[in-house]
């Protein structure tokens, strides 16, 4: 079945998410993010592309960019500098990120700025913390300045105070959705069907057992981070155990 082509936006806006392929975290810390985060600036600035608005969960990114051409060669560029640091990194090979890009054309303001409130949202929305105090997302850019193109956004909206109003707001407009996320209570609910009594308890089992129960929360939708987290494992003995499934 041949692929759909993409639609070129009337705006030149484009919201666009990158996930892990099977559910993978694509960061694992913060020297993580922030390779990826300095590697999506440098070629907006070789391909004259403006990033809008950006999010980084996990397994998954939001971008608002704007441009003027499809932005496959632009994605494109940030895998290939990207996916080579992460394998090496962690002893791995292969696919990183999961099929194609998904993406949307924004094709009028009002749907512009919902766009920007759901990507600030989404740490919010997962219970990690408020968005105003995740650091990695383009909201502090928008009231303290930064590499972020925020100046059409904030004319939009009214300024910096017509965005912090705006991004508190209610909105339930469905958007690019990254259904394969499992948010830690989830987890938490998931791991307790599968492992024994005592989650924390995984490391007195010999290796193999252990190392089964690791690979049923990850056949599960578990990430490795959310694993070591529920099971107090380190990390290294997690991704041993992922890498010899």
């Amino acid at each position: 079945m041949s692929r759909e082509n993409r639609k070129q936006s009337d705006s030149n806006y484009y919201h666009i998410m990158l996930r892990g392929i099977n559910r993978q975290n694509i960061f694992e810390d913060d020297e993580d993010r922030k390779r990826f985060i300095d590697i999506v600036f440098h070629f907006a600035n070789e391909t004259d592309t403006k990033i809008c608005a950006w999010c980084l969960m996990s397994n998954h990114v939001h971008l608002l960019i704007y441009s003027q051409e499809i932005p496959e060669m632009f994605i494109k560029r940030i895998g290939c500098a990207y996916v080579p640091y992460f394998n090496k990194k962690y002893e791995r090979v292969g696919h990183l990120f999961q099929d194609r890009y998904k993406s949307e054309a924004v094709n009028d303001d009002r749907y512009l700025l919902g766009v920007v409130r759901y990507i600030h949202q989404n740490p919010q929305k997962a219970g990690i913390c408020n968005m105003a105090n995740y650091e990695w997302s383009s909201f502090k850019d928008y009231l303290n300045g930064g590499r972020t193109q925020t100046g059409e956004v904030l004319e939009l909206i009214g300024g910096q105070a017509g965005f912090i109003s705006f991004m508190n707001q209610h909105d339930s407009t469905k958007y690019l959705e990254c259904d394969s996320v499992i948010m830690e209570k989830e987890a938490v609910a998931i791991a307790k069907e599968i492992l024994p009594e005592g989650l924390f308890d995984l490391g007195r089992y010999e290796r193999k057992t252990r190392n089964e129960f690791i690979r049923l929360l990850k056949e599960q939708g578990l990430r490795a981070s959310q694993i070591c987290r529920i099971t107090g494992l380190g990390k290294t003995i997690v991704y041993s155990a992922l890498k010899n499934d």
